[in-house]
């Protein structure tokens, strides 16, 4: 059957005959299109034990989570000072630590990750200023100190990880797990540097780089919403990101996003701070994204909803491929294969107020 079908007006002369007009009607035969539109991959919520579901220990403003080799999903027990991971299924808890100095111990844990060998990295970014290396066993592997304050671990192998530090944390560095030494890996050009640098000088936001499968890396300004494809050596492949005028907010959402902000910093006057988030002409990222598996990038979003959060999903080619949501406040991401786990503050509903992990099937 043909696919489409143009009217066509056409003249025709003979020389036995006046000139005519006829209406010609025309059908095309167009081939199928051999590209569908693409969409967003699906979230299909799976169940999670209840004490991930809502937790009953505080992770703290910077929250780190990682997934361990045995499935558990670690967190960091701020009142405890305690790494904490639970099995989603059986609820089978490992705890590592205590507070304090001495080894195997900590007072500020702000990122951590699985390591080749099926145990845990953790990085005390407050006072200790340290790296452990727990065992897939929950043993004490090793420590190694830290010359500075680091944010992100990233591919960890039995000698190095990458992390973000240097000037104004914009260097992507590689730091030794032998003897804390430091080597630059990449920094920003100067013609990318604007990228992480908010409306005046001194609102610097950093980067977040995440690593690809496939070697290389994204790298994510969160205030400007812009992401370059770089190579293993910081060349930038290309660049994209979301140019998304801010619609402008409800009564009712400025109110929602005032009382996080209260809670998050009691005592402060923020009509500025609304202000200003009120007049931002761009959508910002709000939190560390994470790639998929298949190069695929999510995005937390800095859009306000009174119940949820929007995830911003991106291609390998850098295409944004749609939006999906998840309940309450997002804080975190993390990836195991296809599954994917998020940790919320919860901001309506019966676990209001309290933290949880989701866990989703994407699809």
């Amino acid at each position: 059957m043909p696919d489409e079908c143009i009217l066509v007006h056409l003249p025709v002369t003979a020389p036995w005959k006046r000139v005519v007009t006829t209406l010609i009607l025309v059908c095309i035969l167009l081939r199928p299109a051999t590209l569908r539109a693409q969409v967003a991959p699906r979230l299909e919520r799976l169940p999670i034990a209840a004490s991930l579901a809502e937790l009953d220990f505080a992770v703290g403003n910077t929250p780190a989570m990682a997934i361990h080799s045995s499935g558990c999903v670690a967190l960091f027990d701020q009142d405890a000072s305690q790494v904490v991971c639970i099995d989603p299924l059986s609820a089978a808890v490992h705890r590592f630590g205590r507070s304090g100095a001495g080894p195997g111990e900590f007072k500020s844990v702000n990122a951590m990750v699985g390591t080749p060998d099926g145990g845990l990295l953790v990085f005390d970014v407050i006072g200790n200023l340290r790296f452990t290396l727990i065992t897939k066993d929950w043993k004490l592997d090793r420590i190694v100190r830290a010359s500075q304050q680091f944010q992100g671990l990233f591919r960890p192998t039995r000698d190095s990880v990458m992390t973000i530090g240097g000037t104004h944390g914009r260097e992507l560095l590689a730091v030794s797990l032998k003897d804390g030494g430091v080597a630059t890996h990449f920094a920003p050009a100067a013609a990318d540097t604007a990228l992480f640098v908010g409306p005046n000088p001194y609102d610097f936001f950093g980067f977040w780089p995440i690593p690809l499968h496939r070697g290389g890396w994204y790298l994510v300004s969160p205030w400007h919403y812009a992401v370059l494809a770089e190579d293993e050596r910081g060349r930038v492949v290309s660049r994209f990101g979301r140019d998304v005028e801010r619609e402008p907010l409800s009564e009712q959402e400025l109110a929602a996003g005032k009382a996080l902000l209260l809670k998050a910093n009691p005592g402060r006057n923020l009509d500025a701070l609304i202000e200003r988030i009120r007049k931002t002409p761009k959508a910002v990222i709000q939190r560390a994204p994470v790639e998929d598996g298949k190069d695929r990038l999510w995005v937390i979003t800095g859009r306000i909803r009174q119940d949820s959060t929007e995830l911003d999903v991106f291609d390998p080619g850098g295409h944004f491929v749609g939006t999906r949501r998840v309940p309450g406040e997002a804080h975190a991401l993390a990836v195991r294969d296809l599954d994917l786990y998020v940790l919320v503050e919860y901001t309506a509903g019966e676990h209001v107020g309290a933290q949880g992990v989701l866990r989703y099937r994407i699809d």
